[in-house]
């Protein structure tokens, strides 16, 4: 409660995913909790003070040296500082968390994922961008890099293209020559073969994606795939017929069923196998506790 009150307040902000802006700021399982937020020094204090909180109102001791904080795509030293302040130790990436390894970026290379997909070339740079060859121009021809005036230049104002032919707008601080010549000629060779479309805009396609757009139900097929394929370690460790949960394990697998069914029948409750487990406490507790007091007196 106390959570969702600090969230609902601002003091404690988690982050948005998805185009619902659906706002995540902790996981939970068991006795483990995962907090998940912007990364601020705001954030911190209001963990720190969070988890302050629940130990006067519960009695119970936060062990905050062995708690880590993760931090996705800041510095160590920032880790670090944020770390002391919380009392607790720097976590590193990749770890390991219900026996799943856990990455910056879910062990998927994302970034390789995303190709430039040309149009007209006006929203896409020239030298900057892995658009040809999967590769950026300035790595491939350094030289001719070195003689480009505008190094943020488009391709659109370095290559213009009809349906016939390409045309090339070259600023170069002096013209090239020697092997720098030979680099120009390479590069205009490569991007007459290259397909133009200047009748759409540059966009993006996945090519991680059945259909080269990125969706939420790919990418989860993709996780799914990765990390749960093999759902062994998270089901019941005793008989491996379902899901492991609280319900399954203390009531409703069958090598617990066979106790159960003793304990009622010694308690002469009957069958509880087609009960849910709301169903067994809400009716048969205040009858078996009476039955259980008769038989020890």
């Amino acid at each position: 409660m106390t959570k969702y009150s600090i969230s609902e307040k601002g003091l404690f902000k988690g982050v948005e995913i998805g185009t619902d802006k659906i706002v995540l700021s902790h996981l939970q399982y068991a006795d483990d909790t995962i907090f998940i937020g912007e990364w601020s020094r705001a954030n911190v204090l209001s963990l720190r003070n969070l988890l302050s909180c629940f130990e006067w109102a519960s009695g119970l001791k936060v062990n905050f040296h062995k708690n880590c904080l993760y931090g996705i795509g800041v510095s160590h030293d920032d880790v670090a500082l944020m770390a002391n302040r919380l009392g607790c130790q720097v976590g590193s990436l990749p770890f390991t968390y219900l026996g799943i390894e856990l990455e910056e970026n879910l062990g998927i290379d994302f970034k390789s994922s995303f190709i430039r997909n040309i149009g007209n070339g006006r929203s896409t740079l020239f030298w900057e961008e892995r658009w040809c060859g999967g590769i950026k121009l300035r790595e491939l021809f350094p030289r001719l890099y070195r003689l480009e005036i505008n190094k943020e230049a488009v391709i659109a104002d370095r290559v213009h293209f009809s349906s016939r032919s390409l045309q090339y707008n070259w600023e170069w601080r002096r013209n090239p020559s020697g092997r720098t010549s030979g680099e120009l000629e390479s590069l205009q060779a490569m991007l007459s073969q290259f397909q133009f479309d200047g009748n759409r805009p540059d966009g993006w396609t996945w090519s991680l994606g059945s259909n080269s757009s990125l969706s939420v139900k790919q990418l989860t097929r993709i996780i799914d795939e990765k990390y749960f394929a093999d759902l062994h370690s998270v089901r019941c460790p005793l008989c491996d017929d379902d899901l492991e949960s609280v319900g399954h394990s203390l009531i409703f697998c069958k090598d617990a069923m066979e106790i159960w069914d003793k304990v009622f029948a010694w308690w002469g409750l009957g069958n509880m196998s087609n009960l849910s487990l709301n169903e067994i406490c809400r009716d048969n507790c205040s009858a078996s506790m009476t039955k259980f007091g008769k038989k020890l007196e």
